[in-house]
């Protein structure tokens, strides 16, 4: 059992209000966050109330892991997790309307690239065609088009040099840059912010790029509001949304009628919070709620991403709390951070840490030789000697290509770590290939996921569609699955056929205009695939009907305000479970089984089998099977609710949605009739379309369909079956089967994801029972995750960049290179050296970031921190006047605390 300080106990009984934590690294603030959900759940506060956003997905999977294990079971409807889950979980739900994919940033990066050349482009034109594009762009964010005036072709010229024809990309316009900060302002945000957010935007946008004179501010922000109007234009064509969008399209929802808002929220990691993200966080909340915000000043180190100490503090409000006592590390470290923050750091919040842990003479060493390569060499040895204790160890950078380098060091040496790299290696193509894999299997209407595998498996580059010829391969295959679901039909209807023209929505009509289409629905205890029971299954056709009860020992009473099926019906009519399913599979056993949202039908069959009818598996598993949730999505795409009764007043068809399986198959097969009329209606433009994608189309279900079906097979009957199994069947299926794409793909990368992904999986997944209830868990995770996140204790030597270390804790950290050409970096000194004054105030607050990154480093450290520095670097070695390193200025006045070595 925890026992906690009384400043924790202060924030953990806090139950009203608007509150405000600042809490140091090692003050115990992820435990404080855990107890308070767990009491609030203990008191009556429902779950579905509960909003708890994390800076991380793996923060918020830790603390999960932690409320559950507390109270000894699991809350579906408890949302903790980073923004961008939250936001993803959100917006797709079961009957809603969805009609766009989610990028992965290789796909944003070219989309962007292309918008970046139509800028280009756009430069070249003769001056009156320019500004009445621009002046078109303004108008549609509702921008003053007087800000043209002025901009003249010379200036236009001067503009396109700087952006596009810089050799030295550290003196470039960085257009992205500008592009990300304005965003709020011409995307549907704008009609939320307030006039101090959007005057917070515009001072900033001011200073954001030293290398823009203050005279051409307003000329890039017209620049950028043009291009991110082509990026936009690309997105909407290819019907994608990115990660703004997920953050964007949320609060467009939280403004509309009877949107979900949440009375008790707290947020964590809030000095890392954008603008953007503050203003959704205004919208999520109800008028009363109880709000918690916790963070730390001294640790905000992603400026760069929007966020700002000046725009926390705004946030903090009358209630600050403050947690002093750390928990992480030994005396001498703390006092080192200690007297670091109170000299360097923030002066209005001064926090004086109490250590509980007693100070021991290694808990802070230094490192110094004359050499890089020395200092390297010996750091390693350090290494080699605290990995015998199986102690976690993390080795620091402040760049990439320094964490790079170390890493290939390491590497030399043989010593197995885990590198969390600049090229996430959840960006590698060969990852992105399988996620979209995974990603097919839960949800046929992914169709970014089903392009890629169409692109893959579909051998596109030979393949292409005739009318596609001139179309990159990849964005070939977007736009065929774009087309398809623009004439009613999803990818997932050409596995297992014969031909693309005898495509599944053809097998459907061919089962219902034969009489042998079973549209059938179960009524359930619950909603727990594996602990509940089904209680009723009915089934009908064109001539006959099927009701069948079955007996259960389970109780009734929440699951029967639902059904109204009570325990006396169940004993008058029932049988035995085992009876009525044979009876079930015995009804028109040669037909189709349909069923509305097929995925939870057929997962409650599955497992109810397993339970009490084994032998029928097989049989189950290989009937026909057909989702008219599903099938309404492809034919009517634009409709609000996919829900059985809103469909049927949608359609003015016969039958009513009660909840009684009898009741909802006749209101079933009612919306089938209607379903199956409008298959006919598309079949002439839809064959013409597949005249001309014939070889791919027939390429991709030959190439696939044995892969998807293993796959579907394992998922349904095996429930051991895990993403550990799933990937080793992917591997060896492309490694066996498509030769050729397995190729493409770098061993090393799929060995190094392998390791990583399978360690992760077991070490937090692995419990999870049923396959469905697993993938449902895992899938959405690892869609979003970064390589940072697969981190867990059982990896105990890591090398990582400070920024990918945030919020993570080891017991040795080592930083190498705190030398003074480091800490500043080269881009904060040199913009220090403007002569601008608003950028020499914007560079002093990168100069103060630059700080708190070193503090956040430092305090990474449970029990010892080892810092490297040196005089010279090797390949400076025969230079006639070698550059001298020393310490950076930010630890000089320290070095005395250290131990020499």
């Amino acid at each position: 059992m925890l026992v906690f300080n009384p400043e924790q106990l202060k924030i953990i009984h806090l139950t009203t209000g608007y509150h405000a934590c600042l809490a140091p690294a090692g003050s115990g603030k992820t435990e404080v966050l855990t107890e308070r959900i767990v009491q609030a759940l203990e008191r009556g506060v429902k779950a579905s109330d509960i909003l708890c956003l994390t800076f991380t997905n793996r923060a918020g999977l830790n603390m999960r892991e932690k409320v559950n294990s507390r109270l000894g079971k699991n809350f579906p409807n408890l949302l903790i997790g980073n923004m961008h889950a939250f936001c993803f979980k959100t917006l797709i739900q079961p009957y809603a309307k969805q009609q766009r994919d989610l990028i992965n940033e290789e796909l944003q990066k070219r989309l962007l690239r292309q918008a970046s050349v139509q800028l280009q482009n756009l430069l070249k034109e003769p001056y009156p065609a320019i500004l009445q594009q621009l002046e078109h762009c303004l108008n549609l964010y509702g921008l003053h088009t007087g800000a043209l005036q002025g901009f003249s072709p010379d200036h236009i010229q001067y503009c396109a040099y700087q952006i596009f024809e810089v050799e030295n990309s550290y003196e470039r316009w960085n257009i992205d840059s500008i592009r990300n900060l304005i965003l709020p302002l011409i995307s549907n945000a704008r009609h939320y912010l307030a006039a101090v957010q959007k005057d917070f935007i515009r001072q900033r946008l001011k200073t954001l790029d030293q290398n823009i004179p203050d005279t051409s501010v307003k000329y890039a922000f017209i620049l950028a509001v043009y291009y991110n109007e082509a990026y936009q234009q690309l997105k909407q064509h290819y019907h994608f949304y990115d990660y703004d969008d997920l953050i964007i399209d949320t609060l467009t929802l939280q403004n509309q009628e009877h949107a979900k808002r949440y009375a008790w929220v707290q947020i964590d990691e809030v000095q890392d919070l954008s603008p953007l993200h503050w203003l959704l966080i205004d919208h999520l909340v109800t008028a009363d709620a109880h709000i918690l915000i916790l963070g730390d000043l001294n640790q905000s180190i992603y400026r760069f991403m929007g966020a700002s100490v000046e725009l926390t503090e705004q946030r903090l409000g009358k209630n600050v709390y403050i947690l002093e006592e750390n928990y992480r590390s030994p005396d001498n470290l703390v006092q080192l951070s200690n007297d670091y923050a109170a000299a360097q750091l923030n002066k209005k919040y001064k926090i004086k840490a109490r250590a509980n842990k007693r100070a021991h003479a290694k808990a802070l060493q230094h490192l110094h030789r004359q050499y890089d390569t020395e200092q390297t060499e010996d750091l390693i040895a350090c290494i080699r000697k605290a990995n015998r204790t199986h102690e976690s160890l993390a080795v620091l950078l402040s760049t990439n290509k320094q964490a790079e380098a170390f890493s290939d060091a390491l590497n030399t040496y043989e010593m197995p770590h885990f590198f969390v790299a600049q090229d996430d290696l959840l960006t590698r193509e060969f990852y992105l290939d399988f996620m979209a894999f995974i990603s097919a299997l839960q949800n046929p209407e992914n169709r970014l996921a089903w392009a890629r595998l169409l692109w893959r498996f579909g051998n596109v580059q030979h393949n292409k569609p005739v009318h596609l010829k001139e179309t990159e391969a990849q964005f070939a295959a977007i736009k065929l699955v774009h087309e398809l679901a623009e004439n009613g039909c999803w990818l997932n209807n050409f596995l297992n056929i014969e031909d693309c023209f005898q495509h599944r929505q053809q097998q459907l009509k061919s089962y219902f205009n034969h009489g042998s289409a079973a549209f059938f629905d179960t009524e359930t205890t619950g909603l727990n695939y594996t602990a509940d029971d089904i209680i009723q299954i009915a089934a009908v056709t064109h001539q006959q009907e099927l009701n069948l009860y079955c007996h259960t020992s389970l109780d009734l009473t929440e699951s029967s305000k639902v059904h109204q099926i009570s325990a006396a019906t169940l004993e008058r009519h029932g049988a035995p479970n085992h009876t009525q399913l044979h009876a079930f599979m015995a009804f028109n056993p040669d037909s189709a089984l349909i069923a509305h949202n097929l995925k939870f039908d057929q997962a409650m069959l599955n497992e109810n089998i397993r339970k009490y009818a084994p032998e029928l598996t097989e049989s189950f598993f290989s009937r026909p099977k057909f989702c008219s949730l599903e099938l309404s999505r492809q034919l009517f795409p634009r409709l609000d609710s996919y829900k059985l009764g809103d469909l049927l007043q949608q359609f003015n068809l016969e039958g009513q949605n009660s909840h009684n399986a009898l009741d909802d198959v006749k209101a079933g097969r009612s919306l089938l009739s209607h379903l199956v009329k409008k298959i006919e209606e598309n079949e002439p433009a839809l064959t013409h379309l597949l005249t001309q994608a014939e070889k791919c189309l027939n390429a991709f279900n030959r190439s696939l369909s044995p892969l998807w079906n293993l796959a579907q097979y394992s998922i349904q009957c095996n429930r051991d079956f895990k993403i550990q199994q799933l990937f080793t069947l992917y591997i060896h299926y492309i490694r066996d089967m498509n030769r050729q794409l397995y190729e493409g793909y770098a061993e090393k990368n799929i060995d190094q994801l392998q390791q990583k992904l399978f360690n992760h999986a077991q070490y937090h997944y692995d419990q999870i029972q049923d396959a469905y209830h697993y993938f449902d868990e895992v899938i959405p995770f690892y869609q979003t995750a970064k390589e940072s996140d697969l981190i867990t204790p059982n990896d105990h030597l890591v090398v990582s960049t400070i920024h990918r270390s945030k919020g993570l804790e080891f017991d040795h950290v080592i930083l190498p290179d705190v030398i003074d050409q480091h800490f500043p970096s080269y881009m904060v000194i040199k913009k220090r050296q403007s002569s601008s004054l608003l950028h020499k105030q914007e560079a002093e607050q990168l100069f103060q970031e630059q700080q708190r990154l070193l503090y956040v480093a430092m305090t990474r450290a449970k029990k010892s921190l080892i810092i490297g520095t040196y005089n010279f670097k090797n390949h400076e070695r025969g230079w006639k006047h070698p550059r001298h390193y020393d310490i950076t200025q930010f630890l000089a006045a320290y070095r005395g605390q250290f131990q020499q070595i």
